[in-house]
């Protein structure tokens, strides 16, 4: 196995003594563990992608002069009355919400929940790979100590 440094360029763990292999399975090790939390919250965003355009539909179907609990977060709902529902107010980030129709509310969630499912993929190859890695590194340092202990 060949492991990536920094620079880009291969390394031949195989060659290398138990003291090294030990420091390049606690990186891998540290950047696994990484990787791992930011999936994590990747899939946490996209929960609530999911959960903003449910609750868009929800308020959409809502007769106007109705009362109805609306979000505003996850766990905040406060009554009001709808007085227009083909439009809704969506936190587009940094502090910014915008107006928008029911429809181009539930496109935006679309597009960057696509876009997340688009980085969850990059991130669980990359994860993949990471996991393969450390499972060779593991191998090699009990190879090596099995050699030792002849």
């Amino acid at each position: 196995m060949a492991d990536a440094n920094p620079m880009g360029q291969q390394i031949d763990i195989t060659t290398m003594p138990l003291d090294q292999l030990n420091m390049v399975k606690e990186q891998l090790e540290a950047e696994f563990e990484k990787l791992g939390k930011h999936l994590k919250q990747l899939q946490l965003i996209l929960g609530k992608f999911n959960g903003a355009q449910n609750a868009i539909e929800s308020y959409s179907q809502q007769e106007v002069g109705q009362e109805a609990l609306i979000p505003v977060t996850e766990s905040i709902y406060v009554p009001a009355v709808v007085k227009d529902n083909s439009k809704v107010l969506v936190d587009i980030g940094t502090g910014f919400v915008a107006e928008y129709t029911v429809a181009a509310a539930q496109d935006f969630f679309k597009r960057k929940a696509q876009m997340l499912t688009e980085q969850l993929s990059k991130l669980n190859e990359a994860v993949n790979v990471k996991n393969q890695n450390l499972q060779m590194t593991y191998q090699l340092i009990a190879q090596r100590k099995a050699e030792a202990s002849q």
